[in-house]
């Protein structure tokens, strides 16, 4: 994802675009209404992943990191598909999503994108954060695997739509 990240980073410096967007929430759109489908029909998409394909979703993860700061939506897929246990599947995106949100800040940092105001913006987010994580702990103990799975696509549909209805 970090090698993505950096390609990302280059291409947000030179392009930007709405078209670049909309193809992303469709995507995102397709992927979690595809794992839906299965989730709730009785036909199984949970047949090992290829280490090429997870490979290149989470390349490419990074790649549109790097460009909207919004790299999650295809991570959050493939590392669905992986079958990780809910533990496994927070802490991994919990690092994941630190260290590449720690880089995308230094560049911002160093381009000049982020300044006083941005990062008083960002200080004041802290508080949701907080009461995010300490409703999230609650909530992780108390969901089953399958509605955990459920709840992420549909999260990943209303996201997916969003960027596509902007």
């Amino acid at each position: 994802m970090f090698f993505g990240l950096v390609i990302g980073i280059a291409v947000f410096n030179r392009v930007q675009g709405d078209l670049l967007k909309k193809m992303l929430g469709f995507l995102v759109v397709f992927l979690s209404l595809r794992e839906l489908y299965f989730l709730f029909g009785n036909t199984n998409s949970q047949t090992p992943v290829a280490k090429i394909k997870s490979g290149l979703y989470i390349f490419s993860s990074g790649i549109v990191h790097g460009v909207f700061a919004s790299g999650g939506p295809l991570l959050v897929y493939i590392l669905g598909k992986m079958n990780l246990s809910k533990s496994v599947f927070r802490s991994t995106i919990a690092v994941v999503w630190f260290a590449m949100n720690v880089l995308l800040v230094m560049s911002y940092i160093y381009s000049g994108r982020m300044n006083a105001d941005s990062i008083k913006f960002s200080m004041m987010c802290i508080p949701a954060l907080v009461l995010g994580s300490v409703i999230g702990e609650f909530l992780h103990h108390r969901v089953d695997e399958k509605l955990f799975k459920i709840f992420i696509f549909m999260i990943l549909t209303l996201s997916g739509l969003s960027i596509v209805i902007r």
